[in-house]
This record gives C-alpha cells, sequence and structure tokens, in this order.
C-alpha cells in the first residue's frame, strides 16, 4: 500500500458526501490496471456515493488518459433506501454533488445495467463490477459485460467474510475463472481482476 493512496483516498473522503466503500490497496489495483488498459472507457455498475468513479476518473485525468468515466446506478434498494451503514444515503443529487467537486470526466447514469447497457454502444476497456450482489445480479452483470469489454473486468466485494457476498465468489470462481477467454490477472482484499487474453 502506497501512502500517496491512504492520502488521495483521505482528500476524497474529505471532499464528498459519504465516503469510498474501496480501501487504500484496493484504489491503488483500480488505478494500476485503468493505467495499463490506457485509453477508453471505464464503464462502473454501481454508483454508491461516486467515489470509485471519482479514483477512476482522477487517474485519467493525471495521466491523461482519454476515455472518461460512465457509472450505472438504479439509485433505488439497499443503501439509497436504508443508508451505507457509516449513516449516509446516496441519492442522485449527493452523487451528481460528489463528481462536480472534481474536474473529471464522469457521467452518471440512472438505470439498471440490463437496460442501460444494452440500449448504449459501450466498448470500455475496463470495467468494475459492485452492483448487484446477488449470484444472478452479478452473473447478469458478468454476462453484460464480458463480451463489450476490451481489456480488463474488475470485480469488487469478493469476500469470503459476508455471507451476503457468497454470489459474488461464486460467479468469481465458478463462471468467470473458468472462461476461455479470460485470466484471472491480479487481486488484492476484495478486488480481483480478469484481464482478456487476446490483449497481451
Amino acid at each position: 500500500m502506497t501512502e500517496s493512496y491512504v492520502d488521495k483516498l483521505a482528500m476524497i473522503n474529505n471532499k464528498i458526501h459519504g465516503s469510498i466503500w474501496t480501501d487504500a490497496d484496493e484504489c491503488e489495483l483500480i488505478a494500476e490496471i485503468i493505467r495499463e488498459a490506457g485509453d477508453g472507457l471505464h464503464l462502473e455498475i454501481g454508483t454508491a456515493h461516486g467515489g470509485t468513479a471519482i479514483v477512476a476518473g482522477l487517474v485519467k485525468k493525471e495521466y491523461g488518459i482519454s476515455g472518461g468515466v460512465v457509472t450505472i446506478d438504479p439509485m433505488v434498494g439497499g443503501w439509497w433506501d436504508h443508508g451505507d451503514g457509516n449513516g449516509d444515503t446516496p441519492t442522485r443529487q449527493t452523487v451528481l454533488d460528489n463528481i462536480s467537486k472534481f474536474d473529471i470526466d464522469c457521467t452518471s447514469i440512472v438505470g439498471y445495467s440490463q437496460d442501460i447497457i444494452p440500449a448504449n454502444d459501450f466498448k470500455p476497456v475496463t470495467t468494475f463490477i459492485d452492483g448487484d450482489h446477488s449470484h444472478w445480479g452479478c452473473l447478469w452483470d458478468w454476462n453484460l459485460v464480458k463480451d463489450i469489454t476490451e481489456k480488463f473486468v474488475i470485480f469488487h466485494d469478493y469476500n469470503f467474510d459476508n455471507p451476503k457476498l457468497a454470489g459474488v465468489i461464486k460467479v468469481v470462481d465458478e463462471i468467470a475463472s473458468i472462461d476461455s477467454e479470460w485470466q484471472r490477472y491480479k487481486e488484492v482484499n476484495r478486488v480481483v481482476v480478469f484481464k482478456r487474453l487476446e490483449y497481451d
């Protein structure tokens, strides 16, 4: 873990409503993958307070990587209804306000991934899956993005300590890890990165 990402997360958390639910090690790996992928869209499924989308936008800005960031969330249910466990409840407006505090190319779209992704011609180089954590929800998101993502798919909340996240573990271990077009590439804490085999 680098001190720079501890500092960067502290800076972001001090500015936004809510907080980032990825730790410094996880953000550092996400940033590394975005840099490795280079120019192109970074797509996120699941927005929460917008923290990882802001991290992605700042990485692209710092390294001059084009393509921007798009984050998708229906903004209903879960935290949107009863808060994030720290007493912070995200809203559409707080997400927009959080993003606007940083000079980054980031668009927040309200809707379900299964509706938004097929209706748009997204061709991301990286995709971050952190939406519906049920088995079927996570599987649906993997199937939505695995054929359109050029280089890397990143899963969040691969966590054996929380039975509510068993669906993510099942998709990562039993589905994505045996997909013939993808290689389990890097992981740290709750983040697992898959790399498209034809991308080398």
